[in-house]
């Protein structure tokens, strides 16, 4: 038998004692998981470049507007992390339900967290648009980046009610399985982003000229279109999950209780990740203008493999929710494995290309010499720690699904909140290393939760978990 065989061949990924029925042939399996994976890998690669094309596009404005875009992108993120964190208990309820063939409590599930989101989201973005001056007096930087970076804020904000309810619309329709609806929602809002960016940025075909303002409102309008389809998908009468179905629109003690305990976790875990991310940014616009440019080009990148990591993470939450609800928790476990060894073969091939087109990808976003140096020393970082940033999302992805979120949740707490700024700050500061040791300091964030995420996932002990 070859060393291949053995590790990529479905048959020894459990052992023959923990069987509970027939597994699937190799090809069956890994045709499955990529059926599933592959709509949400489209979908979380163009939800990512909504955020890419804003800062390459106004990368002809210099490096202030990439600056102020990227600056306001974390607490942006802070105010959307609670519908997202969300979306996690989502998700793994709706696929529990399919596994058990409840339509009702699936649909019930639905309807209960578009009550959630609405509230959710009219707090945080009134505390947004009200608190936009300290937020960003907090955050620092040169005035320009600041006055720009506010403009850019307060209009995004608005895109973020229409980006909230989609997000939690495409949660439970991935819990189903139906990643293809996240992944049309997601290419009509990078579609209409990109137009009204070309449209606004510059003044292009008679519009005016707004810069990063302009970038925000196209945002907007582009999230705007997205909840418009994901809402479509929604009013098939025969779908699993239908607006047509009727039933009751009033908050549902015991169904909301159980959004929130399984979300709590992921709530901790988004917490954790933002603030810990509002530390990393402080510390590394302290290196200046450059830098910080070099650094948002660079985070804009890794937010697209952490982006694949993600998508293949949802597949997996996908059918570890399913299998565990349907009593197969040896499926669960062939399917995390199989995802594993899918996040290897792209990194192996995608790790490599960062290296040696790293002048490149650099170009694309700027013209300004001293912000390419920073960044191409920045990529080799990426390619050598790209492998953990993926494979870390694909456990986390896995564990949530199967409702373990307060474990990831403290992992993330610890990676983001401590070992990601502390590291960063020693080696940015003291060391006197600059962008780099911000950047070494996030690799080893990575490899730190990819350890702790490996070893809790095949202990096995989350198949045990009742949702």
């Amino acid at each position: 038998m070859g060393l291949l065989t053995y590790l990529f061949s479905v048959r020894y990924m459990v052992g023959e004692g923990d069987r509970l029925g027939e597994l699937p042939t190799s090809k069956e399996g890994y045709r499955r998981y990529i059926q599933v994976a592959w709509p949400a890998v489209v979908e979380y690669l163009l939800f990512s470049l909504v955020s890419s094309v804003d800062v390459m596009m106004v990368g002809v404005l210099g490096k202030v507007a990439v600056s102020a875009v990227g600056l306001s992108n974390q607490p942006r993120l802070i105010l959307l992390s609670i519908v997202r964190s969300m979306t996690v208990g989502v998700t793994a309820i709706t696929a529990r339900r399919r596994g058990q063939e409840d339509q009702e409590g699936a649909n019930l599930c639905l309807r209960q967290s578009l009550l959630l989101c609405g509230m959710v989201t009219a707090v945080t973005t009134a505390i947004g648009l009200i608190g936009a001056d300290a937020i960003f007096s907090y955050m620092g930087g040169e005035p320009a980046v600041q006055q720009a970076a506010k403009e850019y804020f307060q209009v995004v904000m608005i895109g973020n009610i229409f980006a909230s309810f989609t997000i939690t619309i495409n949660a439970a329709q991935r819990g189903v399985g139906r990643t293809k609806i996240a992944m049309a929602t997601n290419t009509a809002a990078n579609l209409v982003n990109v137009v009204f960016n070309y449209f606004l940025i510059e003044g292009n075909f008679g519009f005016p000229r707004l810069g990063v303002r302009g970038a925000a409102i196209a945002t907007a309008l582009g999230h705007l279109v997205a909840l418009g389809l994901a809402v479509h998908s929604l009013c098939r009468r025969g779908g699993f999950l239908s607006l047509r179905r009727g039933g009751s629109w009033r908050l549902e003690k015991e169904t909301v209780g159980l959004i929130a305990r399984v979300s709590s976790g992921a709530l901790m875990e988004q917490a954790g990740t933002r603030l810990g991310m509002l530390l990393y940014v402080k510390i590394v616009n302290g290196l200046g203008t450059a830098a910080f440019a070099a650094h948002q080009i660079c985070m804009t990148f890794t937010d697209i493999l952490f982006s694949v990591g993600e998508a293949l993470g949802v597949a997996a939450s996908a059918f570890t929710g399913r299998y565990l609800g349907a009593g197969r928790p040896d499926l669960s476990m062939v399917y995390g494995r199989i995802g594993l060894r899918c996040t290897v073969v792209l990194s192996i091939v995608t790790c490599p290309l960062v290296y040696v087109f790293r002048e490149g990808l650099m170009r694309i976003y700027s013209s300004e010499a001293d912000v390419i140096a920073l960044g191409e020393d920045v990529f080799v970082v990426v390619a050598l720690s790209g492998v953990f940033v993926i494979a870390n999302s694909l456990y986390a992805g896995a564990l949530r699904g199967a409702g373990d979120v307060n474990f990831v949740g403290v992992s993330s707490l610890i990676g983001f909140f401590v070992v990601r700024p502390v590291v960063s700050y020693l080696l940015c500061y003291p060391a006197g290393i600059g962008l780099i040791g911000a950047w070494i300091g996030l690799a080893v964030d990575y490899l730190v939760r990819f350890a702790l995420y490996y070893v809790r996932f095949n202990r096995g002990r989350w198949t045990s978990i009742r949702v």
